[in-house]
């Protein structure tokens, strides 16, 4: 019971990344769709590029808080879909 009291601020440390990550996440959603009926291709697909890189920030700090709390998480190289696996 003592060691869950310990583990506690190790694990909070955790949830600012994952709240940050996933603010700019929204962020760069909302510009992109507020955005997108006046840009042209390029643009566009830059700003996609932008919104597709904090996504992918936000899943990595959300997999590694779940990591955290769930220890039976799965790796991170076990999400490849089958037909990816050897």
């Amino acid at each position: 019971m003592a060691a869950t009291c310990c583990e506690a601020p190790a694990k909070l440390n955790l949830w600012p990344a994952y709240r940050s990550a996933f603010a700019e996440f929204a962020r760069r959603l909302r510009r992109l769709q507020s955005l997108a009926p006046r840009l042209g291709p390029e643009a566009l697909l830059r700003a996609s590029l932008d919104v597709e890189e904090a996504r992918l920030r936000y899943n990595s700090r959300r997999d590694a808080l779940a990591r955290q709390f769930l220890p039976w998480w799965p790796a991170a190289d076990t999400h490849r879909p089958q037909s990816a696996r050897v």
